[in-house]
């Protein structure tokens, strides 16, 4: 053939090859091996077709009916890709009709001939029983007439298949269903040929055409099984971009966007209706009344059932693809639940943390207002009474040792003065921050100079920012050696912002003491943020952002 007629052995070749390759390629799809397996003994008839190039012995046999049969098994692959049972079941009585008919066909037709009639020798292997050549014609007539017959009848049930199909199963059935319509209509112009009795030479052109024809079915396959891998992918990114508290719409966006299927549901399942780990089958829950629909549920790696997809029922046959999205939904859904809650014992921890520091804030008052009210009233009582006694005593050594013990009385009123205004400064419920700290500035000896803004600003966050500028400013006339120290403030949006830098030796570690520890656990406790930047040599400086709202 190669000599005689290239152009037709380079196609007929070419297609051999071509579908064993992609019989090969299918196997590695799931629940695919049985249209692979029919593509690779299409491939192994259709060769077997032409060895009548080699009319000897029982090769011509063998070439009669393997080349229809070749091409009703490659038909047959088509239909059954991908593989869904009820379309299965349906095609599988047509193909096994057809078949038979093409079989008993050519066996009938070679009982009653001889092999000189097909163009052999009389030598060939050739089981005829008896030679009538008109009643040959008549069954070869018969069998090209209801192949005409089966290719439309063929062409009308890729049809139907195609009306009914959806989503992606139509996507990746396209390539095939193309492929199928054009070898069907190649099919049938050459039964019509045939019939019309054409030409070896018009034959010969036809199969030609024909064959190249036929290289669009594996080519079909290929394409279709690389939509398929390509699908694959796309679940993989359902995993990549449903991130954060993602819910039960973001998946079905998602899903409805990989299946292409709009009418694609995911349904919510309430945690008190939930099955218990173990349960079976899914039952009649939240959206399963769906009747006509594929109804999945998305199961936790413990067992219980998170949601159920409600689906159409095209994607039965893509059974790998459906498996690998739902456990993506799966891995995506218990992710977000354990994160929501997660986050709401996050934010349990965070107002626990807020109550505590409230608590401290009102019981610091009290605390205050006792001391000022009682202790610290009482005391200067006390030193009202000594002073009355250093007046009215005569005795000059008495006075003396009065003075000294007033003295001494001043001076503990004094500590205590700082101790409850250390407790809770309750100027600053009088006067506000910018004053408050104003005030305190005038204690020290180093010069201090504050830019604070003048308003209000809410207890917490006034009493949080005093506590952080009086720790810092104690901590930078202690241990940074500093000369002047500046304290600034604004208000941005919601939060108050406050800096205290110096000049000093810098190097602060907020391992060295507890105090400033303890005020930068009480900014974040009421959702604030601390910066410090202290570079050795470069002074320090210290940023909070604290909510006001």
């Amino acid at each position: 053939m190669w000599q005689d007629r290239p152009l037709l052995a380079l196609g007929n070749e070419f297609l051999s090859l071509a579908l064993l390759a992609a019989g090969i390629l299918l196997l590695d799809e799931p629940a695919q091996q049985r249209p692979a397996i029919m593509l690779m003994g299409s491939s192994a008839l259709l060769t077997a077709g032409w060895l009548n190039i080699w009319p000897v012995g029982p090769l011509p046999l063998i070439s009669v009916p393997a080349s229809p049969l070749g091409i009703v098994l490659g038909a047959w692959a088509m239909f059954g890709y991908p593989y869904s049972p009820g379309e299965l079941r349906a095609g599988r009585r047509f193909f096994v009709i057809v078949l038979g008919w093409f079989l008993a066909g050519e066996i009938i037709g070679i009982v009653i001939s001889r092999p000189q009639w097909y163009g052999f020798p009389a030598s060939a292997w050739w089981p005829g029983l008896i030679a009538d050549r008109p009643l040959a014609a008549v069954v070869s007539r018969v069998v090209e007439v209801g192949g005409i017959g089966f290719a439309v009848s063929y062409m009308l049930m890729w049809i139907r298949r195609w009306k009914w199909s959806r989503g992606i199963s139509r996507r990746l059935a396209l390539p095939v269903a193309v492929a199928a319509s054009v070898v069907a209509a190649a099919t049938i112009f050459e039964l019509v040929a045939a019939v019309l009795s054409a030409g070896p030479a018009t034959i010969e052109r036809i199969y030609t055409v024909e064959s190249y024809a036929q290289i669009g079915v594996p080519a079909a396959f290929v394409v279709s099984i690389m939509r398929r891998r390509f699908a694959r992918t796309r679940i993989v990114e359902l995993l990549l971009h449903l991130s954060g508290p993602t819910r039960a719409p973001s998946v079905t966006s998602a899903l409805r966007t990989v299946f292409e299927d709009p009418d694609l549901e995911v349904l919510s399942w309430p945690a008190e209706t939930r099955p218990a780990a173990g349960a079976g089958e899914l039952g009649p829950g939240p959206g399963s009344s769906h009747r006509g629909r594929l109804v999945l549920p998305i199961m936790a790696s413990s067992g219980e059932q998170l949601a159920v997809v409600v689906a159409d029922p095209s994607l039965s046959p893509n059974d790998d693809l459906v498996r690998a999205a739902i456990a993506a939904s799966s891995f995506v859904l218990e992710n977000a639940h354990l994160e929501t809650a997660l986050r709401a014992q996050l934010q349990e921890v965070r107002d626990s943390r807020l109550r505590n520091i409230e608590a401290g804030t009102a019981a610091r008052r009290r605390l205050e207002r006792d001391l000022h009210d009682g202790t610290q009233q009482r005391l200067l009582g006390l030193k009202i009474m000594l002073a009355a006694a250093e007046s009215d005593v005569g005795d000059q050594q008495a006075q003396a040792v009065i003075a000294r013990v007033r003295s001494e009385l001043g001076q503990v009123l004094d500590e205590l003065r700082d101790l409850a205004h250390g407790i809770h400064p309750a100027v600053l419920s009088q006067v506000g921050l910018d004053q408050a700290i104003a005030s305190m500035a005038e204690r020290y000896a180093i010069p201090i100079r504050v830019d604070l803004p003048p308003g209000r600003f809410g207890e917490e966050a006034e009493i949080t920012a005093y506590f952080l500028i009086a720790e810092s400013v104690t901590n930078a006339i202690k241990h940074a050696n500093c000369r002047a120290i500046t304290v600034r403030g604004a208000r941005a949006d919601d939060y108050l912002v406050v800096s205290v830098a110096d000049d000093g030796q810098g190097g602060a570690c907020l391992s060295a003491g507890l105090g400033l520890r303890g005020v930068l656990d009480r900014v974040r406790g009421v959702g604030g943020e601390v910066d410090i930047d202290s570079p050795a040599g470069l002074g320090t400086r210290i940023e909070a952002r604290i909510p006001c709202a």
